[in-house]
């Protein structure tokens, strides 16, 4: 009977339909998860810069409080010769001021370059998020030629369609 057949067609239609967008589900949830994991490698990334500017920068203000301390013990050292500590001191003030500069000019390297991995980071993550985005629409694609392809032919069986 046609209409018992139909409604089998109909029936198996119904479960592959389901059954594809459960697939589909399937995929949509693993590319969130795969996103969500990029996300946190790159909080991490950033909360790993972060640390190690802190650090630099910890350690640059203690070898500056080790130069200070040092100026300062040279100086009640040699209180008794005036000129000594004054010709003295600008040598060691200049010197602190080279090493302040290097220090300074070696943060803004540093800094830049962790600008520049921060901004690598990003744009590597936008490239994985267009390549799962169209990975997704050739997933979308195929599913529609699987669903067409099954339904076409069912109803050129049952009507005499299409030739």
């Amino acid at each position: 009977d046609v209409r018992t057949d139909l409604v089998a067609v109909r029936s198996d239609l119904q479960e592959e339909i389901a059954g594809v967008r459960a697939d589909v589900q399937d995929v949509r949830i693993d590319l969130q998860e795969e996103i969500a994991g990029v996300r946190t490698d790159v909080q991490a990334v950033r909360l790993e810069m972060r640390e190690e500017i802190a650090g630099v920068r910890a350690d640059v203000q203690t070898e500056i409080a080790g130069f200070r301390a040092d100026v300062q013990t040279e100086i009640a050292g040699v209180r008794t010769d005036v000129q000594a500590v004054r010709l003295e001191m600008r040598e060691e003030i200049a010197g602190v001021r080279a090493d302040v500069q290097d220090v300074r000019s070696d943060l803004r390297e540093e800094i830049a370059g962790v600008r520049t991995d921060v901004q690598d980071v990003r744009s590597e993550m936008r490239e994985e998020i267009a390549g799962v985005k169209s990975d997704l629409r050739w997933l979308k694609w195929l599913v529609g030629i699987g669903v067409a392809g099954v339904i076409i032919p069912l109803l050129r069986d049952l009507f005499g369609l299409f030739g």
